[in-house]
């Protein structure tokens, strides 16, 4: 989600008055948004992941889609898979110079599994039935069932360590043990981070050193910053000038693991009625929609990107322009209750919003209102059911189709629409349990009970367009994270 965008005007005016008498940063990045945490546990955007993962690091960690050992030295894992037996780095630190034992991930679990302070991410833990340090340097983790994603689960941030089990997590006074850490924040408009002495590694001298992180969230005041001078690193740009930038060297698009989709309140007339959600969805063009709406977006009649590992065959969802006007007259047609589509503020979400409740009018006859809210807001409206159909997107958080389908099971705080599937929840018991050959033919068959469902109606794969300058280099990520310990600094 986003913040509420500013001015490029108000950009400079307060980046002067923050903090005269430092130096200049190595590198000023535009993150899109301001983070809803620094609290790693807390953080669900790809903005709070990018800054998370800068402050905070876990066993293993994310290179692109890669996994690749952090804080594990090495592992061992019993021959039936359930019980790993981690081995930390030898010498480990938080940023403030104390020691980091394997108890500060147990600590750090347990906090996130705690009803009082459970985060949207403890369900990463479901498969860890008990998790020991047996000294300061192991760390036991029995499971109650094999897991084949589990190095990519534990490279979450928010199953990173702790220093505590209440911690300060306020600029100036948080403790991590990421590459970097922040010296100060400017009024909520910007974060300044700086190399943290005592990381597991040695500082590169092309890694930059000092960061600002800018909250600007307008893709226009992002792009006079960039013009500028003012931003070496731009995650977005206008989407009326994507044709004009794309012929730059310094632009680069990508398609990401990511899905843009229409959540259904399937508690909210009249969204509880399986025909009006269906209607919606045939109802559609997302062709059209995605590629000359959206400057090139891929189109998605399935809810897993074709990049996920193990995404198995499976039919995609339907349109049919017929099906959906005898679908929605079947269910009360013109004497059905009112239905308002929230969306953000940016202009994609204004967009497509517009682009589907015309699509809507032109195919049904239906009148949709729009609803334009501030993303903490549209977040909030979708945690507590204050919504009917509302705009929204997932990014893979770990590489596998699995990750796309286990945010649908009946307990996960990230379902957010009232719908349950008993059927969903055991296909995906079983997909964890199963062998590589068998598994991606159940998360098939998830997705296909999910689709049928549909309570979550996919719309395109998501877009990244950044334009990067000079001082640094653009290494393609395509779960869209681009973690800052990799950026490069040319002096």
């Amino acid at each position: 989600m986003r913040a509420v965008g500013i001015g490029w005007a108000a950009v400079a005016a307060w980046l002067a008055a923050c903090a005269p008498a430092q130096p200049p940063a190595d590198l000023v990045i535009c993150l899109g948004g301001a983070p809803s945490s620094l609290d790693p546990q807390r953080g669900t955007s790809l903005i709070d992941q990018r800054v998370a993962g800068a402050l905070f690091e876990g066993l293993f960690r994310m290179d692109g889609a890669s996994v690749e050992p952090a804080c594990a030295e090495s592992w061992t894992v019993s021959p039936d898979g359930l019980l790993w037996t981690i081995t930390l780095e030898d010498g480990l630190r938080w940023s403030d110079g104390r020691p980091l034992t394997a108890a500060d991930f147990t600590t750090a679990w347990e906090r996130l599994r705690a009803p009082a302070t459970r985060g949207p991410y403890a369900g990463l833990l479901d498969v860890v039935a008990e998790a020991a340090a047996t000294d300061e340097r192991t760390l036991l983790v029995r499971l109650t069932q094999p897991d084949p994603v589990l190095p990519a689960r534990l490279a979450q941030s928010a199953l990173a360590p702790l220093p505590g089990a209440d911690p300060d997590f306020s600029p100036g006074r948080l403790v991590g043990n990421g590459p970097f850490l922040v010296s100060g924040r400017c009024l909520g408009l910007s974060l300044r981070l700086v190399a943290n002495p005592h990381y597991r590694e040695a500082h590169p001298p092309a890694r930059p050193r000092t960061l600002d992180l800018l909250v600007a969230d307008s893709p226009t005041a992002m792009l006079n910053l960039f013009e500028g001078g003012e931003a070496d690193w731009i995650p977005t740009v206008p989407l009326s000038l994507v044709g004009h930038l794309a012929q730059r060297p310094d632009f680069h698009q990508e398609t990401t693991m990511g899905t843009v989709f229409l959540r259904a309140h399937t508690g909210a007339p009249p969204l509880d009625d399986i025909r009006v959600r269906r209607a919606l969805s045939l109802a559609l063009d997302r062709a059209s929609m995605a590629g000359a709406l959206l400057a090139g977006a891929a189109p998605a009649w399935r809810f897993t990107p074709p990049t996920a590992p193990d995404r198995g065959e499976a039919a995609g969802t339907k349109e049919s322009a017929e099906e959906a006007r005898a679908l929605l007259q079947s269910a009360g047609g013109g004497d059905l209750p009112g239905i308002t589509l929230q969306t953000s503020g940016d202009a994609e979400g204004r967009r497509l919003a517009e682009a589907l409740q015309a699509r809507w009018r032109a195919v049904l006859g239906l009148e949709v209102r729009i609803r334009v809210l501030d993303g903490r807001t549209l977040l909030a409206n979708q945690r507590e059911g204050r919504y009917q159909l509302s705009l929204s997107s997932w990014f893979a958080d770990i590489p596998d189709a699995s990750d796309f389908m286990e945010i649908w099971r009946t307990d996960s705080p990230n379902n957010r629409t009232g719908w349950a599937s008993p059927v969903l929840d055991d296909l995906l018991d079983r997909a964890r349990a199963a062998s590589p050959e068998a598994r991606p033919a159940l998360l098939a068959r998830a997705e296909a009970e999910l689709l049928a469902g549909s309570a979550a109606v996919p719309l395109h794969f998501t877009v990244a367009r950044h334009l990067v300058g000079p001082r640094t280099t653009y290494r393609p990520d395509p779960l869209g994270r681009h973690p800052l310990r990799l950026l490069e600094f040319a002096r």
